[in-house]
């Protein structure tokens, strides 16, 4: 056993010896933690942070684990909620003629949503059959990307009929409490899903992030 020189008592014996194992085994309890919270880190306002495991299409186990944790608070058609959020991931990732683009979807309580906003241009799917503007239809789903290029928000309904494109949220956003730097579009979308029963899908045009909204903030965020 090591001793001290010129004491003759065993090292292991000694305080200093247990205030050392002390802080190393401090220190990896902190280290633990902080690599734990590096892996499941918060998003920005207290929701969850899913990162994608490829920047490739967003697969059904990815969908179904979305759909999973948002389902406290959407209690609509999970086909239907999981079609749209696979539409908003996938325009983060195309984004339109090469550029990123940011866009914002409106799902569910859509009378109520309705009655909220105004049209910030001609509403471009007027006079379309509903067969027609159905989220699940394909031939929607391009003229969506194409329209996702405009300002305003696609509102959906629950059945997952794409009632208007191009829609301006006109409600008061004072109530909104997202941190700085989110813009118009967040705040917009954050205020209507406080207001109402639905749930807001928007796409970061700065970095390609799908966020989830309900009740007034974020729950969910993909990268």
């Amino acid at each position: 056993m090591p001793l001290i020189p010129g004491e003759g008592v065993p090292f292991l014996a000694t305080p200093l010896f247990w205030i050392l194992i002390g802080t190393g085994v401090g220190g990896l309890i902190i280290s633990g933690l902080v690599i734990y919270h590096i892996r499941k880190r918060p998003a920005p306002e207290g929701g969850q942070v899913l990162s994608r495991q490829s920047s490739g299409p967003v697969t059904d186990r990815e969908l179904d684990q979305i759909a999973d944790s948002i389902s406290d608070y959407y209690h609509g058609d999970q086909y239907i909620c999981k079609q749209v959020i696979k539409l908003a991931i996938e325009i983060a990732r195309e984004g339109r003629e090469g550029k990123p683009v940011g866009t914002a979807f409106v799902l569910g309580d859509s009378d109520a949503v309705l009655e909220r906003s105004r049209q910030l241009i001609l509403n471009p799917l007027a006079g379309h059959s509903e067969c027609e503007r159905m989220i699940t239809n394909p031939d929607m789903r391009e003229n969506i990307k194409e329209l996702s290029l405009l300002d305003g928000a696609f509102v959906i309904r629950e059945d997952g009929t794409v009632e208007a494109a191009g829609r301006y949220i006109s409600i008061d956003t004072s109530n909104v409490r997202l941190s700085k730097g989110f813009g118009t579009r967040h705040v917009s979308v954050a205020a209507i899903t406080q207001e109402t029963k639905a749930i807001g899908i928007v796409v970061s045009e700065s970095g390609g992030q799908v966020r989830i909204m309900a009740r007034g903030r974020i729950i969910l965020e993909t990268n």
